[in-house]
């Protein structure tokens, strides 16, 4: 199955969404903790219209990703993980800390899995939107682990 470079970018846009709308769900879940779910929910958002905007270049032939380095399925599955933990989130009973523990690998595999990488590109538009992605996601990191930690050395009592 051939993947135009556009249906590759839309997957990594709705693969924010996802993440924006799980942490929307940890937002309602956790109302004392709200202004810092709804936080990177709102950055995921605007990671999504950044990817967009990307394919939008790309649709248009002004910018180019290169060949062959791109796989949708695991950005697929991926998706797929997320909304099964958002469907928890609505139904489910979970502290904090499974929350924090659980973003914490979203974000974690976002980077290690690469998928932004796969965008390496001559083309500069598209690279700083990329890197400008990465150290997104590098922030998003550090922010969810600096208060995994924080609950963990002081203990988590808030069940949602």
């Amino acid at each position: 199955m051939i993947h135009h470079h556009a249906d590759q970018v839309e997957a990594m846009a709705r693969h924010e969404e996802a993440i924006a709308t799980l942490y929307k769900a940890y937002a309602d879940r956790f109302p004392d903790d709200r202004d810092f779910w709804m936080g990177l929910s709102d950055e995921e958002l605007h990671h999504a219209q950044w990817l967009r905007k990307l394919r939008g270049l790309i649709e248009k032939g002004q910018a180019k990703l290169n060949e062959g380095r791109f796989k949708i399925e695991p950005i697929e599955r991926s998706i797929k993980y997320i909304e099964g933990h958002t469907r928890q989130a609505k139904n489910e009973e979970m502290t904090m800390l499974n929350a924090l523990s659980i973003a914490s690998d979203i974000e974690h595999a976002l980077l290690e899995k690469k998928f932004l990488e796969i965008y390496q590109s001559d083309d500069e538009r598209v690279a700083k939107t990329i890197e400008t992605l990465q150290a997104a996601t590098n922030a998003h990191r550090i922010m969810i682990d600096e208060y995994l930690d924080r609950m963990r050395q002081f203990g988590d009592t808030a069940v949602g």
